[in-house]
């Protein structure tokens, strides 16, 4: 009878094997997408990031619009118009004109590096990249290739981490 019995559970084995070894393949294969799309969403940032630098724009200003909740802004109303001169903020004005100079606060000088400037953006997003937070999408302008919609959730939490970034009203200063 033992003979017998190994046969009966030799197809269980099988199927068990078999089991396992599909659900390792589909790891595998889930791993595999997530590198590949973080491969797609690095070239993408450096893509555009040769479509600003070939413009050589150096004087601009746009508007900005951070997350109410993260931000020491987030009192503010929004959105912020930036004046931006060779990579230097030139003003930050907030959406009823009251002007922000970055030395009414030293936690502002976070902001000004990172969401003040086009490469500040760029520099933002490819650090969030480096992160590899569960979820980011960014959009870029199509004309000049700056980042014009940042959103991330940099943690797998259903609830309120996540944030948005949105740069609107882009103008080329002479």
């Amino acid at each position: 009878m033992q003979p017998n019995q190994k046969k009966s559970n030799s197809p269980l084995k099988l199927i068990s094997g078999l089991v396992i070894a599909v659900m390792a393949i589909s790891i595998i294969m889930i791993y595999v997408g997530q590198m590949l799309q973080q491969f797609r969403n690095v070239g993408e940032l450096e893509q555009n990031q040769v479509k600003w630098a070939n413009q050589q724009i150096t004087h601009y200003r746009m508007s900005v619009d951070l997350p109410y909740e993260t931000t020491y802004y987030g009192q503010l109303p929004m959105p912020l118009t930036v004046e931006v001169n060779d990579n230097t903020v030139v003003s930050v004005t907030d959406a009823q004109g009251k002007i922000i100079s970055v030395e009414e606060n030293n936690d502002s000088a976070y902001y000004y590096r990172y969401f003040f400037t086009v490469p500040g953006l760029f520099s933002y997003v490819h650090q969030y990249y480096l992160k590899k937070p569960p979820s980011v999408e960014i959009t870029y302008d199509s004309a000049f290739g700056f980042p014009s919609s940042i959103f991330i959730d940099p943690y797998t939490e259903p609830c309120c981490q996540d944030f948005k970034i949105g740069i609107e009203d882009f103008q080329v200063l002479p």
